[in-house]
């Protein structure tokens, strides 16, 4: 059994030099932010009340989650957001991305204006062998006005959690994964809708959008325990993922670097420590 806390378990044949590693929170365990600096349309601090909003350009805690916030066109007064049009013309954004293991996608979604029980869009994610989720972007149920005191602002599901900025607010909604995403990549991000105005369906906006992964539950139950690690240390002996031993996909290479080494082992080791899956 390898002791929780330890650094170094006693049951591998190959030595971990992880007693002399510092264990620090991994990238690829925990949260992943996407950028979305490279498709941003539109500064949600020149809306209604807006000017109470952050500024972009820096990663920020929205209910325990971190969100990496936007600039438009490098204006460091701005918190550029992805808008999707008011008119009936469907418009998708798509991001290319890489997240082992994720479990849930947050995303933070309000609308420009809107009309309740409308359909703004939807939110779709792709995994690597032919996994898919996604979440439609109800007006009322999801997603409401950003400004508290025009158009829609009903919010009915309880996963929603809301950050307030004076009159404004932006609603951190939450896409819990199929179990499938557990052993495939995230390849593709997709946020999609068309606005409807003047027809009063409503125009939605993306703010930020994080991935939680769990890459260190290597037999997919849920946990991080001695089961996985027996599974960590066949792949660490074996070393190289090209091994034809090594089992399909290499699982156990938690940072994709193509091998199964102490880089692995730290990031093994603080998902042992949490044990219970994000």
């Amino acid at each position: 059994m390898f002791e929780r806390h330890s650094s170094k378990p006693s049951s591998a044949g190959r030595f971990f030099a992880a007693a002399s590693i510092a264990i620090a929170s991994p990238v690829l365990a925990g949260f992943v932010t996407l950028n979305l600096t490279p498709k941003v349309n539109s500064n949600i601090r020149t809306y209604t009340g807006g000017t109470f909003y952050p500024l972009g350009g820096q990663t920020r805690d929205f209910a325990g989650v971190p969100f990496a916030l936007a600039l438009l066109n490098g204006d460091a007064n701005s918190f550029g957001v992805i808008q999707l049009p008011a008119n009936n013309t469907l418009t998708t954004h798509s991001f290319s991305v890489n997240v082992f293991g994720a479990t849930r996608v947050y995303t933070l979604i309000n609308s420009a204006w809107g009309s309740f029980g409308a359909n703004n869009g939807k939110v779709e994610v792709f995994g690597s062998a032919g996994a898919y989720a996604k979440f439609d972007l109800i007006q009322g149920t999801n997603i409401r006005d950003h400004y508290q005191g025009s158009f829609q602002n009903v919010l009915t599901d309880p996963t929603v959690v809301t950050s307030k900025f004076n009159n404004d607010v932006l609603d951190r909604q939450v896409l819990v994964l199929p179990a499938a995403f557990r052993s495939q990549s995230i390849t593709e991000f997709r946020f999609s809708g068309n606005g409807g105005n003047p027809n009063g369906t409503g125009a939605a906006f993306l703010a930020g959008a994080t991935f939680q992964n769990c890459p260190a539950d290597l037999n997919n139950d849920g946990q991080v325990d001695d089961a996985d690690f027996s599974i960590f240390v066949v792949a660490y002996n074996l070393l190289d993922c090209a091994d034809p031993a090594m089992p399909a996909g290499c699982p156990a290479d938690l940072n994709r670097d193509g091998v199964v080494d102490d880089a692995d082992f730290s990031i093994f080791v603080v998902a042992y420590n949490d044990l219970i899956c994000p």
